[in-house]
């Protein structure tokens, strides 16, 4: 749903992102287990948050995860915390399960970049995007750790993807993809909005010029199903934390 991929044969270029993605997906699973190392500070955190959510869920239903949810970490977003479910309940809660969520952001990110790649030039170009990003140290070194950054990473390619995408918010199948994206990603990192100022700022510039007086008029609708929908997935949490969150902030 959030990439709305196209229904076509893959061509040469997304079946070598695919071997890449696949290669670097190995590597990961095959480090994690190998490594012995335990988490620690922000990583050991969220997992014994995800622990804690996983009991909840599994000893007392959805009302009891969400009991623990909307009051964990208070001035964190918890989405990181939420994502090893599926894993812990097929492997068991443990720090290797959790790992699994970076080898889903992975595939998530390359689809992205690839994407990109091809609507800003070529498959050639989407190709080169995923092998520079699934090799950059920075990014590959992330992706071996319990962190928010490898998925913070995924969402802002995605929403840049749709951002793009829907033509200045006319195609209200990637306006709701966004608001999708913009509330998970809310959920990740409450400074997630700051990431897409720019390109935000970007297309919308260029179709007030097109648009002229009417800009705001033909913007209404797209922008309330916007935050409409990004504003339903952020509230599951900032409606119990939104005050400790920004007071935190103002405090750093």
């Amino acid at each position: 749903y959030l990439i709305n991929a196209p229904r076509r044969l893959p061509s040469a270029p997304a079946l070598i992102a695919a071997a890449v993605v696949a290669l670097c997906a190995a590597s990961n699973l095959w480090h994690n287990r190998a490594g012995t190392a335990p988490p620690t500070f922000d990583a050991a955190w969220y997992l014994e948050n995800a622990c804690r959510f996983y009991h909840a869920l599994r000893e007392g239903g959805f009302s009891s995860f969400y009991a623990v949810y909307s009051h964990a970490f208070r001035f964190k977003a918890p989405l990181i915390s939420v994502l090893p479910l599926p894993a812990f309940y097929l492997f068991g809660p443990s720090h290797d399960a959790a790992l699994l969520v970076n080898i889903a952001a992975m595939a998530l990110l390359a689809a992205y970049l690839y994407r990109l790649g091809e609507r800003l030039s070529s498959p050639t170009a989407g190709l080169l995007a995923v092998a520079i990003a699934m090799t950059m140290p920075l990014l590959y070194g992330v992706s071996r750790n319990f962190l928010v950054e490898y998925w913070l990473a995924a969402l802002v390619s995605g929403a840049v993807y749709h951002l793009l995408r829907s033509d200045g918010l006319r195609r209200m199948d990637s306006v709701r993809r966004l608001g999708a994206l913009l509330g998970l990603g809310l959920l990740l990192k409450s400074l997630f909005p700051l990431y897409l100022l720019a390109p935000a700022a970007d297309i919308l510039l260029r179709r007030r010029r097109e648009l002229g007086a009417s800009f705001w008029r033909e913007l209404e609708r797209p922008l309330k199903t916007l935050c409409l929908i990004a504003g339903a997935i952020a509230l599951s949490w900032y409606a119990h934390n939104l005050v400790t969150t920004v007071g935190y902030a103002l405090r750093a």
